[in-house]
């Protein structure tokens, strides 16, 4: 027997519910569902309810210092792993498989599979939020042990397999599965209702779109500091950033800082702070948008790139790996560190006969992400059926 394990983190995080539902999506059908169970934690339960025909959901008894230390990586005593191990024996499962990594899953009696996603970490070492003693050493030693520990390791990028590679030389298999949205259905949202969710937020076009948390490492300074630039020479562009006061917006008072350089800057004409937005006002945001402006420092690749091509919106994202390599042609790369940079690819973005064609480069573009993250669950799926028949 197959077990798909959902905890409150991978029902939470953008990339992990992407791993979580792909997984459900692979294996819910009428020939499969007898041979995996879905064991979630039962606070969540309603959250994947939807989405599951076949499969048998088990609920999960998890505690709250459990679900929380899972939550921010912090290392997990070893006997969580032995009542978890007590649940697979009762569910007579063979194979595990784990969107998201952590300690316990280390210590399991079967052969499991999980993901390596941000090794920020590593790779941006000149950002507190990735380096701070705590986060670091939980990190390092999750990501080491289950590199030695996992059957197999998914990860979303070629460029994020090589630094795998370098960094943990893991034993596992591994499989790039990009943030593709596969079976994601994008809901029809009439003009009407569009024109009230931008009265609702009093956006005025043209507008850039970022959709994310306020964390110092997504690099909204420097988009204040371009668009400042922009205004001077007469252009006069308006950015809408989404978000709230998460627990590392708090620690680093990004939110504060922004809204005070907003104001400094001369700028609260131009910037809109909208908080945290359910999805139709998601996705009339990125429908309305001129283009996502996205030029975070840590080289991975973003869930929002993928919604961006999806409805149609085109890209201004870094040109570092990670994000280049699933951007392709769909956007413009700027470097993340250059003010000018990112000027320059604001202006870019506005001229409507590139847009155009960066739009249909998204559509290319997300259809061969899809293409690619379908190979890897097909090669997958006979892996782990090889094991456990």
């Amino acid at each position: 027997m197959i077990g798909i394990f959902l905890f409150a983190s991978d029902l939470i995080d953008l990339g992990k519910i992407n791993y979580s539902l792909n997984f459900i999506r692979l294996f819910d059908n009428s020939n499969d569902c007898k041979k995996v169970k879905i064991l979630v934690d039962k606070k969540y339960i309603s959250k994947i309810s939807n989405y599951i025909k076949y499969l048998e959901i088990i609920p999960m008894n998890i505690n709250l210092k459990y679900r929380i230390m899972r939550r921010l990586h912090k290392n997990i005593d070893i006997d969580s792993s032995s009542n978890l191990n007590k649940l697979i024996q009762s569910n007579n499962i063979g194979y595990g498989i784990f969107p998201s990594p952590s300690i316990d899953i280390c210590h399991l009696n079967i052969p499991y599979a999980t993901s390596i996603q941000s090794m920020g970490h590593r790779l941006n070492p000149e950002l507190a939020e990735t380096t701070n003693e705590d986060n670091w050493h939980s990190r390092e030693k999750i990501y080491t042990l289950n590199a030695q520990n996992a059957d197999v390791l998914f990860i979303d990028s070629f460029a994020g397999k090589s630094y795998l590679d370098i960094f943990y030389k893991p034993k596992s298999k591994i499989y790039v599965i990009p943030h593709s949205l596969k079976g994601r259905i994008l809901d029809t949202i009439d003009l009407i209702k569009q024109q009230n969710i931008l009265k609702k937020f009093m956006i005025k076009k043209p507008y850039l779109f970022y959709p994310s948390q306020l964390w110092p490492h997504k690099n909204h300074i420097r988009i204040l500091d371009a668009v400042r630039l922009l205004k001077e020479d007469g252009i006069n562009i308006h950015i809408i950033f989404t978000g709230g006061n998460s627990i590392i917006s708090k620690k680093y008072n990004t939110g504060l800082i922004l809204k005070h350089l907003t104001s400094i800057y001369d700028l609260t004409e131009n910037i809109i702070y909208t908080g945290f937005l359910n999805d139709e006002e998601i996705s009339t945001l990125y429908i309305n948008a001129e283009a996502l402006i996205m030029p975070q420092l840590i080289p991975e690749p973003c869930v929002p790139f993928s919604e961006a091509m999806l409805h149609g919106c085109p890209i201004v994202g870094s040109n570092i790996k990670g994000m280049s390599e699933q951007i392709a042609n769909a956007g413009i790369l700027v470097d993340p560190y250059n003010i000018i940079s990112i000027c320059d690819g604001i202006k870019k973005i506005l001229n409507r006969n590139l847009r155009d064609k960066l739009v249909s480069e998204g559509y290319n573009r997300i259809n061969e992400l899809r293409n690619i993250s379908d190979e890897s669950y097909k090669k997958f799926k006979a892996h782990i059926f090889s094991l456990i028949n």
